[in-house]
């Protein structure tokens, strides 16, 4: 139970902030009409989640409420949160993937609580994680296949614009308002969530001495407009590296700081050398910009053309892992999915992947997640099999995709690995192999590399 009145964020280069667990605990008590304890459940980078229990009597012990309350970092832009409730009920009303309902949330973090909150519906059972490597192969496959036809159902979804999902709030609701307990109208693409644009990574501060939510106005509002939506796979490929180069062009001394080589004294910092790295990262960011716009595109992938060519985009999961899907771990029932942040409206072949705990079972991580190699190639195949049956529109993605989504990787890269001569160069093969007539939109060959 919650003995504390304050709950902290800390970072390791910045001042902590903090959140009222006793204001928290006052919205939980108004909602349910009950006196409430909160018990936490997790802490992470990004979040803290509260288990909400009816409070026991001193005879009777509390009983769970079946609820919990998350609370989210001032990492995120301030519309992030309004963007994952939006995609939590978007795929319960247009899916049947299992997610938890929202009942109440608030996107001002000047609320009396001090923070971004909800209050969910707590999903039963465990996370696949927990047990895992130890689960049987049956059980094992019997998730591999529910995960992948409701990764099916939410790739059937189609959507003429990239970025985040946000609810259009009713008519009679102020489009101002950051409390809500209701359903909304309907939904719209809008600026989208992600890392470039948060305040600090892992509990560290991207730029501790200047808060990128309040700068100034011209700044902020350039800042923002890199967010998107955007009607082009290009632009929105390419909002990752506009986000890089306006730190590096907005906040050079800041982005030279995080160039400090650990191994160096503080005291001896080789200002030129990262002076060069800087300089060069900002001209193969430019490059990338102008790839973006070239190099991916739906040509290779459906020769044909997609099925939805005034739809191109779909919804991209950025946080699938096991420990986001809770099961029952004697029947292997999916019953829910948690941590939608983050998820968007992307290109079909970039949103065409397996799950990561699903490894080829002759690669590299094969082994990272358990079974013989005959279990690892059984999940393998369950999955696949799974995906072609329920949408073959999936596997062109997937497969003529590959190359493109090799490109997406070095797009997630930092400031530092895009100074060195490496990551240039592979730009500029690739720069190259799409200025030749016929090329634009098509995937350049690895052997050509």
């Amino acid at each position: 139970m919650h003995a504390k009145t304050t709950s902290v964020w800390t970072y390791e280069n910045g001042a902590p902030e903090e959140f009222s667990l006793t204001r928290l605990c006052d919205v939980v008590d108004a909602h349910f009409g009950v006196k409430c304890e909160l018990v936490k459940l997790a802490e992470g980078g990004y979040h803290k989640v509260y288990d909400i229990i009816e409070a026991g009597d001193g005879v009777h012990p509390g009983k769970s409420l079946n609820a919990v309350a998350r609370v989210a970092s001032p990492a995120f832009p301030r519309d992030k949160l309004k963007s994952e409730v939006a995609t939590l009920r978007y795929i319960a009303s247009h899916t049947s993937v299992p997610v938890p309902s929202v009942s109440v949330w608030n996107a001002d973090a000047s609320n009396p609580v001090g923070a971004e909150y909800m209050i969910m519906q707590k999903i039963p059972g465990v996370p696949a994680f927990d047990n895992w490597q130890t689960l049987p192969v049956d059980i094992k496959e019997s998730v591999v296949v529910q995960v992948a036809e409701h990764l099916a159902a939410l790739f059937s979804i189609r959507f003429d614009k990239a970025g985040s999902l946000y609810c259009v709030p009713s008519a009679s609701k102020s489009s101002s308002s950051s409390v809500s307990s209701t359903a909304s109208d309907g939904y719209e693409v809008g600026p989208i969530v992600t890392g470039p644009f948060f305040h600090s990574l892992d509990g560290i501060l991207d730029y501790p001495t200047t808060d990128l939510h309040t700068l100034p106005s011209s700044s902020s509002t350039r800042l923002h407009s890199l967010r998107g939506p955007f009607t082009g796979a290009g632009d929105y490929l390419a909002h990752h590296l506009r986000a890089l180069l306006f730190k590096c062009t907005e906040f050079p001394k800041e982005t030279m700081r995080l160039l400090d080589d650990e191994d160096k004294p503080k005291e001896e910092p080789d200002n030129e050398q990262k002076r060069e790295t800087l300089q060069r990262a900002e001209r193969a960011l430019r490059k990338g910009i102008q790839l973006c716009a070239v190099y991916p595109g739906d040509a290779s992938v459906y020769p044909g053309g997609p099925s939805t060519p005034e739809q191109p985009f779909t919804l991209r999961l950025d946080d699938f892992r096991l420990v986001n899907i809770l099961i029952d771990e004697y029947t292997g029932k999916v019953n829910g999915y948690i941590d939608f942040e983050g998820t968007s409206t992307a290109p079909l072949w970039y949103a065409a992947t397996v799950p990561q705990w699903i490894p080829d079972p002759d690669g590299d991580t094969a082994s990272w997640y358990g079974g013989s190699p005959a279990d690892q190639r059984r999940l393998w195949g369950a999955f696949h099999a799974t995906m072609a049956r329920c949408d073959a529109e999936w596997r062109k993605a997937y497969q003529g995709g590959k190359p493109f989504r090799a490109w997406a990787d070095h797009l997630e890269l930092g400031v530092e690995a895009w100074g060195s001569e490496d990551v240039e160069r592979w730009v500029d093969a690739r720069l190259a192999w799409a200025s030749e007539e016929g090329r634009r939109g098509m995937a350049m060959p690895e052997s050509d590399d």
